[in-house]
């Protein structure tokens, strides 16, 4: 009897030991295997897969325009106004009751010395031939820090705001000025392989063309001016760059690696009762500490299937194709499904694409103008400008009008929404127009 049950005792003991052995493969050691795999079969193909591998060359220190925006980004945070800086106190000048509310202390900030001073060092970061802010790549994603965000759109922001008031103003001394700063900060960081840079630089671009609008319109602008305007934009990328999904996917699958996701959550079992109202909850909170490799294992099968459908003309992707693919994507312990939606990214880049593009073709509206008198009747008429709205692969859509004209693009819905932008109604067309229309 005895020998018997020491004999179950040890079958029993070895099956669970046979369970215990096959759960840690199938969980932890068959999904690393795949990763593995996955990373060596795009190091065979010279795909970087660690974001130490992205770190360009180093720029010499005299060709570096990068200390110079940091330089002029300081100085801006000195100047104040009643206590808050140029900044804070340019917020919600674009509001219309704001206006002339705000209209004293900003031309109080314009008119410092400091102001001045930064502007110098912004024309002179201009001259320098390369611009890279410094960035440790040998740490892990989530300890990485960019530099150059605040300051770059905060430098960006404050310039749009002057020439918002000098229009304002009917003053156009200084308008020349201000939109080459503002051009020459809408170029930077178009090499650089993290998404939030992508995201800064087309907000810049955004600035400088909701500068260039009015300022076309009100200022009644000289030849001079638009070919000086013209050779501004033939400096842009016509095509969109698609390294940022690169980027973007090491980025994600190192913060994954680093393990920092309850760090994120401040949270610990000892107070996950008091976090959690549920016991499915506290399953999945347990699921993030044992099995954090499925997660990154989903993630990244996942974006190397999804990427080739980002990286497609916009027009040509298939969105239902695309929702239909996020549907069937298994849910992430660690990691929300919609941290892979990239859709806002391409929005955003696309919307940059099409505002450059009807930018280079209003200044040549308003370039031929100049010539004969009159807005052309019909957009055909130049041919040699590329029309193509690429949200639909149409031509933009174009009306000549008794003041002025109407040109623009249909926006991410893709739809003729009659040049109206509304987020009520979700209407998201891009509109030139002239007179000027704010949108």
């Amino acid at each position: 009897m005895h020998k018997g049950f020491i004999k179950i005792s040890f079958w029993v003991l070895a099956f669970f030991c046979l369970l215990i052995f096959l759960a840690y493969w199938s969980l932890f050691i068959l999904p690393r295997n795949k990763i593995e795999a996955l990373d060596a079969e795009l190091q065979a193909q010279g795909v970087a897969i660690r974001i130490a591998e992205l770190a360009p060359e180093p720029v010499p220190e005299d060709e570096n325009a990068a200390p110079l925006y940091l330089e002029a980004y300081r100085l801006l945070q000195s100047i104040k106004f009643e206590g808050e800086d140029i900044f804070y106190y340019i917020q919600g000048y674009d509001v219309e009751g704001a206006r002339e509310e705000k209209l004293e202390g900003l031309l109080t900030l314009l008119d410092d010395p400091i102001y001045a001073e930064a502007m110098s060092l912004i024309d002179e970061a201009s001259t320098r031939p390369r611009c890279q802010f410094e960035i440790n790549y040998q740490v892990s994603a989530s300890d990485l820090l960019l530099p150059h965000v605040t300051p770059l759109i905060g430098m960006a922001r404050v310039i749009h705001t002057q020439v918002e008031v000098e229009l304002d103003r009917n003053e156009f001394s200084g308008l020349s000025d201000a939109l080459s700063r503002l051009h020459g900060i809408a170029l930077l960081l178009e090499d650089e392989p993290f998404l939030l840079s992508q995201l800064v630089r087309v907000a810049n671009q955004s600035l400088y063309v909701e500068s260039l609008k009015p300022a076309l319109a009100k200022s009644e602008a000289s030849a001079e001016l638009l070919e000086e305007l013209q050779w501004q934009l033939s400096q842009f990328s016509d095509e969109l760059s698609t390294d940022w999904i690169q980027g973007e996917r090491i980025y994600m699958l190192d913060f994954a690696r680093s393990g920092n996701y309850l760090e994120m959550q401040r949270m610990s079992l000892s107070d996950v009762w008091d976090e959690f109202g549920s016991l499915s909850d506290v399953m999945n909170y347990i699921g993030v500490l044992l099995f954090p490799v499925w997660d990154e294992l989903y993630l990244y099968e996942s974006i190397l299937e999804l990427q080739p459908l980002y990286e497609m003309p916009y027009a040509q992707i298939d969105w239902m194709l695309l929702d239909q693919r996020f549907n069937e994507i298994p849910d992430f312990y660690m990691m929300s499904q919609d941290s892979l939606d990239f859709r806002r990214a391409l929005d955003s880049l696309t919307n940059a694409k099409a505002h450059l593009k009807l930018s280079k073709v209003a200044v040549a509206l308003y370039q031929l103008r100049l010539q004969t008198g009159a807005f052309p009747d019909e957009l055909s008429e130049h041919t040699q400008l590329d029309l193509i709205d690429p949200f639909v692969a149409r031509p933009f859509q174009y009306e000549k009008t008794e003041e002025g004209f109407r040109l623009y693009s249909l926006g991410n819905n893709q739809t003729d929404d009659g040049g109206v932008t509304e987020r009520k109604s979700q209407k998201d067309d891009l509109l030139w127009s002239y007179p000027y229309v704010k949108q």
